[in-house]
């Protein structure tokens, strides 16, 4: 019952209500990944154009959430940005 949600103080008590713990996992069968999407099954990978960390997890891990395990492996200050040439580390 805050009256400015968007103002918290030092000091001030939060009650954070309980709620079921839900795991969603989606998963992508290499039979929806097009001719040009072809699985990753090594421990690197040569980045193409128009690659992001999201298609390219999918490839790997068939989980595009696991990009978050590429940019950890390949210390990527800004996951945004990574260009056609880069040789990433697959974490496996």
């Amino acid at each position: 019952k805050l009256s400015n949600p968007n103002k918290l103080l030092v000091g001030q008590q939060l009650t954070i209500p309980r709620t079921e713990v839900k795991e969603v996992k989606k998963s992508v069968s290499t039979t929806q990944l097009t001719q040009f999407d072809e699985p990753i099954t090594g421990t690197s990978y040569t980045v193409a154009k128009g690659d992001n960390l999201w298609k390219i997890a999918v490839r790997a891990y068939q989980d595009g959430y696991k990009w978050v395990e590429i940019m950890r492996a390949n210390e990527l200050a800004n996951p945004s940005v990574i260009h056609p040439g880069n040789v990433l580390t697959i974490p496996r």
